[in-house]
């Protein structure tokens, strides 16, 4: 069984969230109101994990993972599902950039799970932006979208944030410790990162 929580949040208190099930098993995004009322989407079954609702509300990046994993997006207006990430056996964790113009995610297709972004209007190819030995997983990007803050897991030292300047394309760590630290998501200024720590 999955044991966290799929779900995205709309500026105005909309929640679209995946239900839990065993990994890969056929589901159905749905809308929730702030009453609870359910509204499927008009999209086929399949197992999705990780829905992220685009700024503009009109799309969402979700993953789908079965035979092997990759990023689709929704189209809310269209009702249609497209896939959106070729290469590699594993493509998921969408973060969308503050304008809606690029995704990034974790990819499989260069070694390690690395972070890549891509154009979310299908135009273009991934462009890797970590080249670490250790897996990397982006939760957040900053509101001005010059920096990713993300996960790494060191085999020495757990769970690791760092962020990736996309001006310079480097890699800093932000908080390195004895402890494990995970989902980093920028506050909406931009001034702080809020953060999982184990400590």
């Amino acid at each position: 069984m999955l044991g966290s929580a799929q779900y995205g949040l709309s500026a105005n208190g909309t929640l679209v969230y995946v239900p839990g099930g065993m990994q890969g098993s056929a589901s159905r995004p749905a809308w929730v109101d702030r009453q609870g009322k359910e509204q499927p989407f008009a999209a086929p079954a399949h197992g999705y994990n990780y829905p992220r609702l685009s700024p503009d509300e009109r799309r969402i990046a979700v993953e789908i993972a079965e035979t092997e994993t990759d990023i689709w997006l929704y189209d809310m207006a269209r009702s249609g599902l497209s896939r959106a990430t070729f290469g590699g056996t594993v493509n998921h964790s969408p973060v969308w950039s503050p304008d809606g113009k690029r995704f990034v995610f974790q990819s499989d297709r260069a070694g390690p799970l690395n972070l890549f972004w891509q154009q979310a209007d299908g135009s273009g190819t991934a462009e890797r932006l970590t080249t670490s030995r250790f897996n990397n997983s982006a939760s957040s990007w900053s509101p001005d979208g010059q920096t990713i803050a993300f996960m790494e897991l060191n085999s020495q030292t757990g769970r690791d944030i760092w962020t990736l300047g996309l001006g310079d394309r480097k890699a800093r760590p932000f908080l390195t410790t004895q402890y494990n630290e995970s989902a980093p998501q920028f506050s909406p200024d931009g001034h702080w990162i809020a953060y999982v720590s184990d400590e």
